[in-house]
């Protein structure tokens, strides 16, 4: 029976390891909470764009579509009409909303890549 090995390359581990630092440098020294909903509509942006890359521009002009009809308001929301506490609420919609999307466009982008390799 064969070993499964998952991190057997050194620059993988290397990467993984940076990005790790870096996430935990922004959270000692960059400590804003809508840094992370801008860091994740960033991700939820860059992976929509993959997925018109590799996948599918019908797709990925759909997922665009839904990104923006509903962070758009929320970040209305936030931002301007967020008094009293009210900003937490529309923040944690903008977290929740866009990591369930991007969970859903990293498993196409995975699955059409298992697909085609």
């Amino acid at each position: 029976m064969e070993d499964i090995r998952i991190y057997h390359s050194i620059w993988k581990n290397i990467a993984l390891m940076a990005v790790c630092f870096v996430f935990v440098a922004m959270g000692i020294y960059y400590m804003d909470d809508n840094a992370i909903v801008y860091l994740l509509s960033f991700v939820g942006v860059v992976l929509i764009f993959i997925e018109w890359l590799r996948i599918s521009r019908k797709r990925s002009i759909l997922s665009m579509i839904i990104f923006l009809s509903y962070s758009a308001p929320l970040y209305y929301l936030m931002i301007f009409k967020g008094h009293g506490g009210a900003a937490f609420t529309w923040w944690m919609y903008l977290v929740l909303f866009t990591s369930i999307h991007e969970v859903v466009l990293l498993y196409r982008i995975v699955k059409s890549y298992i697909k085609n390799h």
